[in-house]
């Protein structure tokens, strides 16, 4: 029997061990709200360590052979790495935990390219399988505490885990899904959506195509009731896509041009009415609520909700958008911050900032009276924290990247099915997201980043096997 510790057996098995490593890195992460006890053991300093082991192991066997995407990304990691040291601020608990997280991006996004397509669709089904599926289930506990107007705790493990509670903000109520940040709640929803969309394209039996369908009405419903109108507008942009997407697949075959301009015609005409289809959600939410509350809902109660038809309000997107309310101001005021910030520190410019010392310089500035986390804006917040180098190492990827989603977008291969577009949609989604007003995916390392770059590494891959971007012999040109 041939050693297991030849190079040939290592790489034979290193891939199931990068994916169960992964996976339980992954579900360390999902699960950190509730058990505080075991991470205040673990995070950040034991989980940094397990880590830095499995990024050193991952590189001694695999080196630099998973795609020149990965390549770019671990470039940007290893940039973080340094200047967290250069700021000095490497053992800090948030600069330690966006040092490791970005490594475990990496191998995220390397883990699909180790394997050959049918492996790596078993993978990619156990993914979205736990993923959506947790997803699924405390979104459709908190339709249930929207629809009843409570939240909702479950016993599990000898804990209380907060399912579903509401955040009442500028007058309204916000689920906050698994306790989280609603804004963070509607990622995860949509990202469950997205996934069991294009895993109802990928299964053959009626049965598992149904489950699936449900599983997204309950995460697009869950979304809606977050309230989050960054996620809101990137929905409606990836509903438009989606259309796109089903429209293109009909036996006329147009050229190029007109696929173009129908595509923007999608985004145009879909997008207003997908961002609408939202309020007729929460409207729907509030009748049937109304109807189930009716009986126990206290006078007060009902004063305080109460519109000009006597029904009780509670989750309709009303929150003020440009007004003197607005949410717009303040990160405006955020976005003003770090040109202060860079006036003050150009030295910024090249070797970012920590996590801890972000807003020292726009804190004490006239006219900002309030710590600014982050930038509220993915390009912003890279250029603070990584300086230009950062930034130029981020743009550079996701021209790569977008480059493919384009490409997988309009190819004409008969491998180019609708499982494989549809992987285009949470990616857009959320790339969307942390473009506009909110930050994601290369300062905010969690679940909904180590998810979408394994999303990335899937569809990188299957353009690589499909060989999307070489010419279509029937592109119609």
């Amino acid at each position: 029997m041939e050693n297991l510790t030849t190079g040939k057996n290592v790489n034979k098995y290193w891939p199931w061990i990068h994916a169960f490593g992964f996976f339980v890195l992954f579900a360390m992460q999902m699960t950190q709200y509730y058990y505080c006890n075991f991470y205040a053991i673990w995070f950040p300093n034991r989980y940094a360590a397990v880590t830095c082991l499995f990024v050193i192991l991952y590189y001694a066997v695999r080196r630099f052979r998973d795609g020149h995407e990965t390549n770019i990304l671990t470039s940007y990691a290893v940039w973080v790495l340094i200047t967290r040291i250069i700021n000095g601020y490497f053992f800090d608990e948030d600069d330690l935990l966006f040092t490791v997280g970005m490594f475990i991006c990496v191998l995220a996004m390397a883990l699909p390219f180790q394997f050959e397509r049918r492996n790596r669709q078993a993978v990619f089904n156990v993914f979205t399988g736990v993923f959506f599926g947790v997803i699924t289930f405390v979104s459709a506990v908190g339709i249930y505490a929207a629809l009843v107007q409570r939240s909702i705790d479950i016993r599990f493990l000898g804990k209380t885990l907060n399912a579903a509670v509401f955040w009442h903000d500028d007058g309204i109520f916000r689920l906050r899904i698994a306790d989280a940040h609603a804004n963070t709640g509607a990622c995860w929803a949509f990202l469950g959506m997205t996934l069991a969309a294009n895993r109802f394209f990928a299964a053959k039996k009626m049965w598992l195509k149904t489950v699936l369908a449900v599983a997204a009405a309950i995460d697009f419903i869950a979304m809606c009731l977050t309230n989050c109108r960054t996620m809101f507008a990137a929905f409606s942009i990836c509903f438009a896509v989606f259309i796109f997407i089903l429209a293109d697949r009909k036996p006329v075959k147009y050229n190029n041009k007109k696929r173009v301009l129908a595509f923007v015609l999608s985004l145009v005409i879909i997008s207003p009415l997908a961002y609408k289809s939202i309020d007729w959600t929460l409207k729907g939410v509030n009748a049937v609520s109304n109807i189930i509350c009716s009986e126990y809902l206290s006078d007060a109660e009902t004063a305080n909700t109460e519109n000009t038809d006597g029904d009780t309000t509670l989750f309709e997107n009303s929150r003020d958008v440009l007004g003197e309310g607005s949410t717009l101001r303040p990160r405006i005021l955020i976005w003003k911050s770090a040109v202060i910030t860079i006036r003050q520190q150009p030295e910024r410019l090249l070797i970012g900032s920590s996590e801890a010392r972000l807003s020292e310089v726009s804190d004490a500035s006239e006219g900002i009276n309030f710590h600014v986390y982050h930038y509220h804006n993915m390009f912003l917040n890279t250029l603070m924290l990584t300086g230009v180098p950062g930034l130029v190492i981020v743009l550079a990827f996701l021209y790569i990247l977008i480059r493919k989603i384009l490409l997988l977008l309009f190819s004409r291969k008969e491998e180019a099915s609708l499982a494989e577009k549809t992987l285009v949609i949470p990616l857009i989604g959320l790339i969307g997201y942390g473009a506009t007003l909110e930050v994601l995916l290369f300062t905010e390392t969690d679940i909904r980043a180590f998810a979408f770059f394994f999303i990335a590494g899937i569809l990188l891959a299957e353009c690589r096997d499909f060989e999307i971007g070489k010419r279509d012999s029937d592109n119609g040109d």
